[in-house]
């Protein structure tokens, strides 16, 4: 799927996923490269079904959510996620924004915004998107978060809900703000390591952290900091 674009930006039904709109079935080993849409999913938007074995990289959108992928309902399974693009942020969009749904076991890399949250968004109430109501699951687990970069907070992983578990989040970088490993407003960081980001690893403002490595070890039960 190659160089498709989507520029209405009426609803997070039409014009979203700017190379497929997937609501059910599955989706396997392919690959997604230099799509755009205006507002969710630069290439994918997973209202439902399954995502898995695939490549999507250098996929892009104007604003809003997830540059190569957004999830809002369904799975995305063992794909590499990278080197998407947000052009003009009005929202902490990452590369793949999970609003409901799941993203598992994958690499998320390489992804930039001049905004906040560039490699993964856990998002409760995105602006123009109306949660899948069939699905209570958000979560972001057993993946791989590095070499994004943002410029404001959150350049691995920006969350206000959710739960993120046992991932890695290195590598990333802000050019301004906090939490380039992790930003968190909400939500569960578990069993996780965050380390090896630029300025604090991990900011948190609510939510909880438990049994997870950084630098510096945040307040929670069983975290250490330890290299």
């Amino acid at each position: 799927f190659y160089g498709n674009r989507s520029t209405s930006d009426k609803s997070h039904w039409i014009g979203s996923g700017g190379a497929l709109y997937i609501a059910g079935g599955v989706t396997t080993n392919c690959v997604f490269r230099g799509n755009y849409t205006r507002c969710f999913g630069g290439a994918i938007y997973a209202y439902g079904g399954l995502v898995t074995d695939c490549v999507v990289t250098n996929n892009s959108i104007e604003r809003h959510y997830g540059f190569n992928i957004c999830i809002n309902g369904g799975t995305v399974r063992g794909c590499d996620v990278a080197d998407g693009r947000q052009t003009s942020p009005s929202n902490p969009g990452g590369g793949v924004c999970v609003v409901r749904g799941v993203l598992e076991q994958s690499r998320v890399r390489g992804n930039v915004t001049s905004g906040s949250a560039a490699g993964v968004a856990l998002v409760k109430v995105p602006a123009g998107i109306t949660p899948n109501a069939s699905v209570t699951t958000q979560i972001v687990q057993n993946c791989v978060i590095y070499g994004n970069a943002a410029g404001a907070n959150g350049a691995g992983v920006w969350m206000d809900s959710g739960c993120l578990a046992n991932c890695t989040v290195s590598g990333n970088t802000c050019a301004i703000g906090s939490g380039a490993g992790v930003y968190q407003t909400g939500g569960a960081v578990i069993n996780s390591i965050v380390f090896n980001n630029n300025f604090d690893n991990i900011f948190t403002s609510g939510g909880t952290v438990i049994h997870t490595c950084s630098d510096a070890a945040v307040a929670g039960v069983g975290n250490i900091a330890a290299n």
